[in-house]
């Protein structure tokens, strides 16, 4: 990265730092959309909550993060198609088998102590010369009345 970059990514983090959190997709989106030469490094560095996409084939919820991400797609561990489609990384056969397994059991574990409403994804892929595992939970209230 040249050090023009560098230093326009130090300036784009340092403002992220500013700004108001409950907006940071948002505020993330406009940063990118303003410097798109740092869009990987953005997205990268800046902390997102975790949010969901729709599996269309599977017809399943499905987390998305950085550790199912290539570009601007993400891969659903339910059908290991990437959401928008795009030709992506996908994990070795092998190790899409025992993903789908811990995929399995880790929905049940999510159900019995977590209830039908929260999310899991058990994520798998080589990232820095080894193979990484991602067990992944997002909640969800619902709120009765009083």
């Amino acid at each position: 990265m040249s050090h023009d970059n560098e230093q326009k990514l130090e300036n784009a983090l340092d403002l992220m730092r500013r700004m108001p959190t409950h907006n940071l997709s948002k505020h993330l989106g406009d940063l990118v959309d303003l410097c798109p030469k740092l869009t990987e490094e953005l997205l990268s560095a800046v902390d997102q909550p975790l949010s969901v996409r729709r599996d269309d084939m599977k017809q399943k919820d499905f987390i998305v993060c950085d550790y199912n991400r290539d570009g601007e797609s993400f891969r659903s561990p339910w059908s290991n198609i990437y959401y928008p489609y795009i030709e992506g990384y996908l994990p070795p056969i092998q190790l899409r088998a025992i993903e789908e397994e811990l995929n399995k059991a880790f929905k049940v574990y999510t159900d019995m102590y977590y209830g039908e409403d929260a999310l899991s994804s058990f994520l798998g892929g080589f990232w820095e010369g080894g193979f990484r595992r991602f067990p992944l939970l997002k909640g969800s209230t619902k709120l009765g009345p009083g």
